[in-house]
């Protein structure tokens, strides 16, 4: 096959059939080479939610705005605020997340924001997508912390809860979403995810990893099923391939309404050579 000699050759150090294959499997699906050892990074995502939901469509695990199920994804460039539910925050925060141009095409980028406490802080980059944000300051966070578009807001808090795209819990620093997107120049590669029920009564779950494809809609791509008191792994051999400008996420279906679950997917990133 075409093409497999640069694989090899840009690979060369690569001891991993499984990641042989999958670099193989990216040239032959999509065409295009892809390296490991030019991007030399792993991507973990992890996410919990206290509000899962029984309903067929099930609710992603992150932490939500409100009776929020799943993000309500745009497509431009409208997230461009944070705020705090505490006055008393004025952090320096670290906002990771995506840009998207008029291709649908996405870029990563990363960005510092100055908490104002409860007053609205404007991002010098709005984006489409915001997959993380943490704390990069030396005190603790005191608040919920906002990632939304411009709009209303209550004492800090965003009064539509479809537009807040990522939060910060309180008492946390980091954000809890198990959901990100690919950028234009990199393949995921996959090779678990896992999910948890955090409950003690008798609950069971069943967790999907899903994918969207640029211009397609949300798809199981496997699932899991988890039980109380169990955490549950997923390994994915062959590797699990995600393209370029696709957004992932696990979403979690409880057996009865606002159940908390945890979950996690684990990879690393291929970029195109």
């Amino acid at each position: 096959m075409p093409g497999l000699d640069a694989i090899n050759a840009n690979d060369d150090v690569i001891k991993d059939p499984l990641i042989e294959q999958a670099l193989r499997e990216i040239y032959s699906t999509y065409g295009e080479l892809a390296s490991v050892k030019n991007k030399a990074k792993s991507l973990l995502k992890f996410g919990r939610n206290d509000a899962v939901s029984n309903a067929a469509t099930g609710s992603t695990i992150m932490t939500l705005a409100g009776s929020e199920d799943h993000e309500t994804f745009v497509s431009d460039n409208l997230i461009d605020t944070v705020s705090s539910s505490s006055g008393d925050d004025d952090q320096d925060l670290i906002i990771e997340g995506h840009t998207i141009d008029s291709n649908g095409d996405f870029t990563f980028v990363i960005q510092t924001a100055t908490l104002d406490g409860q007053n609205k802080v404007v991002l010098s980059t709005p984006l489409a997508r915001v997959t993380k944000m943490y704390n990069n300051d030396n005190s603790d966070l005191v608040g919920n912390i906002y990632a939304y578009q411009d709009g209303d807001i209550t004492d800090g808090v965003p009064d539509t809860a479809a537009e807040v795209h990522c939060i910060i819990a309180a008492g946390k620093n980091q954000s809890e979403k198990c959901a990100t997107t690919i950028s234009k120049d990199d393949y995921w590669i996959i090779t678990m995810f896992s999910a948890t029920v955090l409950e003690k009564s008798a609950l069971f779950a069943d967790v999907e990893i899903q994918v969207r494809n640029k211009g397609k809609t949300f798809r199981a791509k496997d699932i899991i099923g988890v039980q109380a008191g169990n955490n549950e792994e997923q390994y994915s051999i062959p590797y699990m391939i995600v393209p370029p400008n696709s957004d992932v996420r696990l979403v979690g279906i409880a057996s009865a309404d606002n159940k908390s679950l945890a979950g996690s997917i684990h990879g690393f990133l291929a970029s195109k050579l």
